[in-house]
């Protein structure tokens, strides 16, 4: 597989996850959502961080359930870590 194709792969794959979550979090009507683009820090521990808030610690735990839910059935992806 060429250089190119792996990386388009990689984007793709990494777009899909975005959206996965941002998804998750808007079907708990999180708020002020920032995807933060980390790919050109070096040493950064993820390629994208994604932020947003609720209005309630109730909230918080729901929306980080759901976008596990999102991600698990849209992608069969499990979080490194919560």
């Amino acid at each position: 597989m060429k250089k190119n194709t792996v990386a388009r792969k990689k984007s793709e794959s990494a777009e899909q996850l975005i959206q996965s979550i941002v998804f998750g979090i808007n079907e708990l009507k999180g708020e002020d959502i920032v995807i933060l683009d980390l790919r050109d820090i070096a040493n950064a521990a993820a390629d994208y961080f994604i932020v947003c808030h609720g209005n309630s610690t109730t909230q918080a735990e729901a929306i980080s359930r759901s976008v596990e839910k999102a991600t698990l059935t849209q992608l069969n992806e499990h979080p490194w870590h919560i």
